[in-house]
């Protein structure tokens, strides 16, 4: 396979102050990407080409020459018409190829209901276009893009309430998602291309293609705090419990841990040693295997079932140069990094095609160790 992309982003903003309690932002951005995906295995009609003989001079497109421009306008006041009260509005513009222009709205209100209290109510929508992949790729039999791809859409609600002291705070979050034209592989039931591949062979194929499909709600709820027990220790939680229904009354399909959760605390025993430990808790989500027109499951089981588990991290740094009064070194410092110290074994659920039930999810333990001079 051999690739190849350009991408050019240009974006310009505007910080607007016109009263003392009034913030405005305007801006817009513009991004054109270039590139073409090329199998040299492959000759243009798409027939097996032997590579180890000679050069392909037409090699086939897995996914044609692009040059698409996308673009998008924003704008965003906070207005603060009393000490305890703020309001914000917002919007924004998007343009993508071959797709109508689309306009996604925020509103939201800030409330300091005390010196220790206060309460948020956001409401925002937000987009995802289509990736280039998922337009233009043309690889039959596997998969055909969809040039007509609308972009994803997300409305979400939140209400926040926030307390906090000198030395502690905690956050409680309650949120509410709905996701439309979710973008999917087609399967059988819902709509594949049939074309001649190789071309001129006059063989026929069903293609599943990229489709916008159906909608999805989530809520749930979130917990934060952070403490500090003395000036060397902080100790921060947070804990997060969402669940999910889609349009067709499947609950938690989407691969999505139901309950998160994360626990840590930041030391600094000495001036020159810090360190840092965080475990963070993964739980299960729902049944992600596929199912035919009776109910039998046709996903195989080729690995093992994704499942809950720990994954601790640490992180300590030492400032020799500090430690040993070396005025000649501007630094002189140790790091020492681990993830996964508990060797978990993760598997994540596999759910673009659903054929087999797991793909392997994150490394086993690994620690790394740098060594920071400086003059």
């Amino acid at each position: 396979i051999r690739a190849k992309s350009d991408d050019f982003l240009i974006e310009w903003t505007n910080f607007i102050k016109p009263l003392d309690n009034l913030n405005i932002v305007i801006g817009g951005t513009m991004n054109n990407v270039t590139g073409q995906v090329l199998q040299p295995d492959l000759d243009s009609n798409g027939i097996t080409f032997n590579i180890y003989r000679a050069v392909n001079p037409k090699p086939f497109a897995a996914l044609p020459s692009y040059n698409l421009m996308y673009w998008g306008l924003y704008a965003q006041a906070d207005y603060t018409p009393m000490s305890f009260w703020k309001i914000i509005v917002g919007a924004q513009v998007n343009k993508v190829p071959e797709v109508s222009i689309d306009i996604v709205p925020r509103l939201g209100s800030i409330f300091t209901l005390s010196d220790a209290l206060k309460a948020k109510i956001l409401f925002g929508q937000a987009f995802r276009t289509a990736s280039i992949f998922e337009r233009n790729v043309w690889t039959p039999p596997v998969t055909a893009g969809n040039t007509l791809l609308r972009p994803e859409k997300v409305s979400t609600f939140e209400t926040q309430l926030i307390y906090s002291q000198s030395s502690f705070e905690v956050a409680l979050t309650y949120f509410r998602s709905f996701q439309n034209d979710l973008i999917f592989r087609s399967s059988p039931a819902d709509s594949l291309v049939v074309v001649e591949f190789p071309v001129g062979s006059k063989q026929r194929v069903s293609i599943p293609q990229y489709i916008n499909r159906g909608n999805q709600t989530s809520q749930g709820v979130e917990f934060e705090g952070q403490a500090a027990v003395s000036r060397e220790l902080i100790v921060s939680a947070s804990a997060t419990y969402q669940t999910s229904t889609d349009d067709q009354g499947q609950i938690d399909v989407m691969g999505m841990p139901k309950l998160m959760a994360k626990i840590g605390l930041q030391y600094t025993p000495i001036s020159w040693l810090k360190l840092g430990i965080f475990n963070s808790y993964f739980g299960t989500g729902g049944d992600t295997k596929a199912y035919d027109k009776n109910g039998n499951p046709v996903t195989l089981i080729a690995n093992p079932d994704a499942a809950a588990y720990n994954y601790l991290t640490a992180n300590i740094t030492a400032n020799i140069a500090s430690l040993l009064q070396l005025t000649s070194l501007k630094t002189l410092a140790v790091n020492v990094y681990g993830t996964n110290l508990f060797d978990a074994s993760i598997w994540n659920p596999e759910v673009a095609r659903r054929r087999i039930n797991t793909i392997p999810g994150r490394p086993g333990r690994a620690v790394y160790a740098t060594l920071i001079v400086g003059w």
